[in-house]
């Protein structure tokens, strides 16, 4: 069975200022606004948009998981100040 190409059509309307470019293909329903000819926003449709989330949100407590890690395994050192923190960093620079 051969996949469906995609079907791509453009539609440009101006609203006011800005130009609405709709982009229709069979496979992804994203919609760019465009201001001074570059996209500014993305519209998509709200199962792309829960995707999206859900992704974030996973993306986040993989990030929190592997920052505890990291404190379990002792590799996070304490600063008691920004000005330690920064000399450290300068120091690690330096080499």
């Amino acid at each position: 069975m051969e996949s469906e190409e995609p079907r791509i059509e453009c539609r440009l309307e101006e609203l006011g200022k800005i130009q609405l470019v709709r982009v229709y293909n069979s496979r992804d329903e994203n919609y760019p606004l465009i201001k001074n000819n570059r996209p500014q926003y993305v519209v998509v449709s709200e199962e792309r948009y829960q995707e999206l989330i859900e992704a974030e949100e996973e993306a986040y407590t993989a990030r929190i998981k592997s920052s505890l890690e990291d404190v379990r395994a002792g590799r996070v050192r304490k600063f008691k100040s920004a000005d330690e923190l920064l000399k450290a960093i300068d120091k690690e620079a330096a080499g």
